[in-house]
């Protein structure tokens, strides 16, 4: 026994002398980098001073703004001054780097191992571990929520980013400490109005090995309330992402600058405040994987109002942090391979802080659908299903991706937020991307359409596509060069003024009455020769009949020999309303409007789309 004991204590230390060499080994060469950037700093100033009277600034001039936007008052002769300066100074930071780009990277801390320097304790007050970068925006370039500023910058005392210690409280709320614990802290942007739309982020890389990251927080904004919003939502804000090895952000959550139940407020200087707060992000899907942490701080898109904040305690969790004093969600990994599943389920997990609930069970969790190329809603689900305590499931159709009909659009990605309350009070949403990062999470690509009774297509196709449709096909569309393009129904296609189709090398279009085929197989027209065409003969299943359809109270459905087991009926939401066994539906309590139906057969499964008059 004794023996045993011994060889434990040796493996400990051992383990124990093992990271403190890597702790010393990674802060000597951070002190090695930061010791050069100061040097470049150097440089940096001396470049400014050598050119700030003979650089052309006429871009600078005219695009820094001479009223204040939120009051339409001109600015004073020194605020003017002040902002063409700050400007000006920004513009030859920028030069030098375009003329030396080989010392941007000293800015850019090495990836951590495992966590060190997390409260900037190292060497008397370090920011060894971490990057920082901060920018000025015009009107036209500052956009809410999606800033990341590029121009790397070093902190330094009264600056946009600062390491500041205990020494002294915060200037506009002397109540609240500057540090969390220990003697440091760094803060991003400045407490004082500088009339500029700055933006200033915190940049740590890292090979995850904990489940989750916490840090403390807190933020001040100049409350915009006192004018100059009155329809202008553009807010100073806090924002924190987690991006993935491939740069795609797979969590982010953003709190305004605004009157909010998280804020106190000092109306002698129109201060709102959070005090020390915790931030816990859930990284136990991304254990060994190379990851980034960004901080953002805002002010506010018209200038006017101020936003900043404090950071510490990077490593480890703060106490009380334990649960995080905000909630947290995540979209489960998906992979697809071939065409989508039909239905799919959307999965993933959830927490809420202590004394939160949702407005109704499950209320507060919605699925949003994006189109992959521009980020645009296509439709929100609202109705999940709870499996398990703090999990997540929501049944999504094919038919989810095109609500208003058929589009061009073949791929799409998922979006999960939570909105929760504590005592009664909406709280700021949290949201996760992804279940495919980078995504597309959902692709279409080569894969029939879903089969609607009735389809119109008036956009442009762009891409080779298979349209379907149970009864007719409506087109006014103008099918691009070269494609392959096919429309089939199952009772009549009509193309209308305004379709278009043309060839040049390649491609082809195909219309033909014939029932709609499953999904379940990835499927690719043929090429074409010249104007050759190929054909296939199937052997397809009989075509499932709603009718009628429009109904309006009763419909029946028709499987002709299939044996039909059950149906549900779900609605846009993604919520089933009703369910039966036989063919016959009554459906004179439900509203107005489309709905899915999903027909369970013996064999298989048929999704159908059901218009209720």
């Amino acid at each position: 026994m004794k023996k045993i004991l011994i060889l434990l204590t040796l493996c400990f230390a051992v383990i124990q002398i093992t990271a403190q060499s890597y702790e010393e080994t990674y802060l000597k060469d951070e002190k090695k980098r930061l010791d050069k950037v100061a040097l470049v700093e150097i440089e940096i100033e001396n470049f400014i001073t050598q050119n700030i009277n003979t650089f052309d600034f006429t871009a600078v001039i005219n695009s820094v703004d001479t009223t204040n936007k939120e009051t339409s008052q001109p600015l004073s002769a020194s605020d003017y001054a002040t902002a063409l300066s700050t400007a000006k100074r920004q513009k030859l930071r920028n030069e030098y780097f375009k003329k030396n780009p080989e010392k941007v990277s000293l800015y850019f801390a090495q990836v951590l191992q495992q966590c060190t320097n997390g409260g900037f304790e190292d060497n008397g007050g370090s920011t060894a571990g971490y990057g920082f970068a901060s920018d000025v925006y015009d009107q036209s370039t500052w956009a809410q929520y999606t800033l990341t500023p590029t121009t790397v910058v070093n902190p330094a005392p009264n600056s946009n980013v600062t390491l500041v210690d205990a020494g002294s409280a915060d200037p506009n709320i002397p109540s609240i400490p500057r540090v969390y614990s220990g003697k440091y802290a760094i803060r991003l942007n400045q407490p004082t109005s500088v009339l500029s739309r700055r933006a200033s982020l915190l940049r740590r890389q890292f090979i995850v090995n904990e489940r989750s990251i916490s840090y403390a927080y807190a933020l001040f904004f100049q409350n915009p309330a006192d004018g100059g919003h009155t329809k202008d939502t553009r807010y100073p804000y806090y924002q924190v992402r987690l991006k993935n090895s491939s740069g795609n952000i797979v969590y982010q959550r953003t709190v305004d600058g605004v009157s909010n139940p998280i804020f106190n407020y000092n109306p002698s200087n129109n201060i709102l405040y959070s005090g020390w707060r915790c931030e816990n992000i859930d990284t136990s899907q991304y254990m060994g994987q190379f990851v980034t942490l960004e901080i953002i701080m805002s002010n506010c898109g018209n200038s006017g109002h101020y936003g900043y904040g404090y950071f510490d305690d990077f490593c480890g969790l703060p106490p009380n942090c334990n649960i995080p004093s905000v909630g947290t969600i995540n979209l489960h990994p998906r992979s697809q391979t071939g065409c989508p599943e039909d239905p799919m389920y959307i999965t993933g997990n959830y927490q809420l802080p202590p004394n939160a609930t949702f407005q109704m069970p499950g209320a507060g969790i919605k699925l949003d659908i994006l189109e992959a190329s521009t980020g645009n809603l296509v439709t929100t689900l609202t109705s999940p299903n709870f499996p398990s305590t703090n999990n997540f499931s929501f049944y999504v159709s094919s038919y989810s991706f095109y609500p208003s009909g058929m589009t061009s659009n073949t791929e799409f990605n998922f979006r999960v937020r939570m909105i929760y309350n504590t005592g009664g009070i909406n709280q700021p949403e949290v949201s996760a991307n992804h279940t495919n990062p980078p995504g597309p999470d959902v692709s279409f690509k080569n894969c029939n359409s879903p089969c609607f009774e009735e389809m119109y297509i008036n956009e442009k196709v762009v891409t080779s596509q298979t349209f379907q449709a149970s009864g007719g096909i409506y087109a006014s569309s103008q099918i691009y060069p070269n494609l392959e393009v096919t429309y089939r129904a199952g009772y009549q296609i009509q193309l209308l003024p305004g379709f278009y189709a043309t060839g040049q090398d390649v491609g082809i279009f195909h219309a033909y009455i014939g029932p709609c085929e499953d999904n379940n197989t990835f499927t690719k027209i043929p090429p074409v020769n010249s104007m050759a065409k190929a054909s296939e003969t199937q052997i397809l299943p009989a075509e499932i009949k709603i009718h009628p359809n429009p109904a309006s109270g009763y419909f029946k459905i028709s499987t002709g020999s299939e044996k039909l087991l059950s149906w549900e009926m779900y609605d846009l939401s993604g919520k089933m309303v009703l369910k039966g066994t036989t063919s016959d539906a009554n459906v004179q309590n439900l509203l107005k409007g489309n709905y899915f139906l999903k027909i369970n057969l013996e064999k298989r499964q048929v999704s159908k789309t059901v218009m209720l008059k």
